[in-house]
């Protein structure tokens, strides 16, 4: 498996050569090179495929490569048709990877968030929402304790409450 990061366009990529995929067969060698393709496949964002039309994953791109050789068996519908040894297509390909790029990456101002930083958030703004200012102001201050929780949590601080919490929730601790 071939590993490269680099950047296109200011834009971060990573990309993995792997092992082509294929169904069993093989000595154990190259069924674990098959796995670790298939784990490389499960992990990425965009899977290139150049083998046998409709044997990719799914939503896998479609790419014809060997252009230039005029194959007998070319894919009937190739998001692009690339051959490594004249260049043709590599550009075409190259700003097609760029554009989805930009479609995947928040816009200007906005945060790229995983879904536990956004379950964080949303949490910490349904407890601020619901915080009645004129209320009673021990209610007021448990709601601002939460929100502070989940702001702890987002940045990584943790507190003895939390830190017991995991602690009693993973192991079995008794006498």
């Amino acid at each position: 498996m071939f590993l490269n990061d680099q950047s296109v366009a200011g834009i971060p990529f990573t990309i993995v050569d792997t092992a082509g995929l294929r169904q069993g067969g093989g000595d154990a060698i190259e069924r674990i090179g098959i796995e670790r393709a298939k784990g490389a496949a499960d992990l990425a964002d965009l899977v290139l495929w150049l083998g046998p039309e409709g044997e990719g994953p799914a939503a896998s791109w479609e790419i014809e490569a060997k252009a230039d050789l005029g194959l007998a068996q070319a894919k009937t519908s190739p998001r692009c048709k690339i051959s490594a040894k004249t260049g043709e297509g590599l550009d075409g390909l190259r700003e097609l990877l760029i554009e989805e790029a930009r479609e995947a990456l928040p816009a200007l101002g906005q945060a790229a968030l995983s879904e536990r930083q956004h379950r964080l958030l949303v949490n910490a703004e349904a407890v601020l929402t619901s915080i009645d200012v004129a209320g009673d102001l021990l209610l007021t201050a448990e709601n601002l304790r939460q929100v502070r929780a989940q702001f702890d949590r987002l940045t990584g601080r943790s507190s003895t409450e939390d830190m017991l919490d995991t602690l009693f929730g993973r192991f079995c601790i008794g006498k």
